[in-house]
């Protein structure tokens, strides 16, 4: 069985898709498979937001993952009916779905937030190697052979 689905591009135009259920296949392998402009870097894992869209038909769709919700949360396109197509598995309840690919996160989207984990930022006036580690440095060596300062 094949579902329609309507992809709307970056650009506003709208692609009428065809999609089987029987294949196992997700909403960003149908719009690679259809050459739209979806990246999927991380392979469909929910780790990269690259096939970010938002939903515009009213479906019932699964629960967000708590990994989908974690990758949505750093996004700066986010709004209330924001997907990952990755996570959004081709079922015949997505028969006559219509979706918008979102725009492309900027690229240096990091440079402005503060980092989650690892080493600190540098102090203004400090190189690279005059920052400080944190305890419990994850490659297990003693806080001497870093340069941890107490």
């Amino acid at each position: 069985m094949n579902v329609r689905i309507e992809v709307i591009d970056r650009e506003g135009a709208a692609h009428q898709l065809e999609a089987p259920t029987d294949m196992a296949l997700n909403l960003m392998e149908l719009c690679k498979a259809a050459e739209l402009p979806v990246e999927g870097t991380c392979g469909g894992m929910a780790l990269c937001a690259s096939c970010h869209c938002y939903v515009n038909s009213d479906h019932q769709l699964p629960e967000q993952s708590d990994d989908e919700l974690a990758m949505l949360s750093e996004i700066f396109t986010l709004k209330h009916n924001s997907r990952l197509g990755c996570q959004l598995a081709i079922t015949p309840a997505l028969e006559g779905l219509s979706i918008t690919l979102a725009p492309e996160e900027p690229q240096d989207r990091n440079q402005n937030q503060r980092p989650r984990r690892g080493r600190p930022p540098p102090r203004l006036g400090q190189t690279l190697n005059e920052r400080p580690l944190r305890r419990g440095h994850p490659c297990g060596q003693g806080q001497e052979r870093h340069g941890e300062v107490e």
